[in-house]
């Protein structure tokens, strides 16, 4: 497919080949034209409207499509939105329209030839289902204060004290008990936090006799006391209390 390019300013202008129409990509809004097009308003390489920006979003790209005599603008918006929810990208239709299906077909093909180009050019994230954001992780903050605190473990078969003594160094006082084994996956096989956990306690092997701690253990995280003490698999900032059964993530997460 051989295209002529054009680039003015912040936009490009391409001329598809056998008289099939224009595409002009840009930023900030399209140049005028009294040519019969269909836009598309883009925000991170994703569709977000089609012909005008829906209110409360702001778009940073848009597709302007100008088809040749043979394709009418306003079904090949309504295909555009079509393939969106087909596609999974959007839920609710930009555009609640229909096509003849006698034409779907034509359409189609234009629209294909068109993402070819597209995605040639990076755009192969037009109808990319949304990301779905997770809640924020929490962050803790050491400070002084806490490393006198000494805080109980006391979960999954697992019992120790444990002192949040420098930023990066979590001491387990000697005599803590362990989890003898850890769970196995519902299919039989070994998990992450028992291939971690055992990692942990071979390092530590010295300190350990059978499931009880001889000697101190000084690990980096809160993260390693909890595979090092019952193979991980819950909240560790949530199983480290203090004399008044107050979490070590209520004393320390930053708000």
């Amino acid at each position: 497919m051989e295209l002529t390019l054009i680039i003015d300013g912040q936009q490009a202008r391409l001329t598809l080949p056998e008289h099939q129409g224009q595409l002009v990509l840009g930023t900030g809004k399209p140049a005028t034209t009294t040519a019969p097009h269909t836009t598309l308003w883009l925000k991170a390489g994703r569709i977000i409207g089609i012909n005008t920006v829906p209110a409360g979003k702001q778009a940073d790209r848009f597709i302007q499509i100008q088809p040749g005599w043979d394709v009418e603008v306003g079904y090949l918006a309504q295909r555009f939105s079509d393939v969106a929810v087909d596609r999974g990208s959007v839920k609710v239709p930009f555009l609640t329209g229909t096509v003849p299906g006698h034409l779907v077909p034509a359409i189609d093909e234009f629209i294909d030839q068109i993402m070819v180009v597209l995605q040639a050019l990076g755009f192969d994230q037009l109808f990319a289902k949304p990301v779905k954001k997770g809640p924020a992780k929490a962050q803790h903050r050491w400070r002084k204060e806490l490393a006198d605190v000494a805080f109980q473990v006391a979960y999954d078969d697992s019992e120790a004290t444990v002192y949040w003594q420098k930023r990066n160094e979590m001491r387990i006082e000697k005599g803590a008990t362990l989890r003898a084994t850890a769970r196995k996956n519902k299919d039989g096989s070994t998990g992450l936090g028992e291939r971690m956990g055992e990692r942990i306690r071979l390092e530590h092997a010295a300190a350990i006799d059978g499931t009880t701690t001889t000697e101190d253990v000084v690990l980096k995280s809160v993260n390693e006391v909890g595979l090092f003490l019952y193979f991980g698999g819950t909240n560790g900032w949530l199983q480290l209390k203090n004399n008044d059964g107050v979490t070590l993530d209520a004393l320390s997460v930053v708000e």
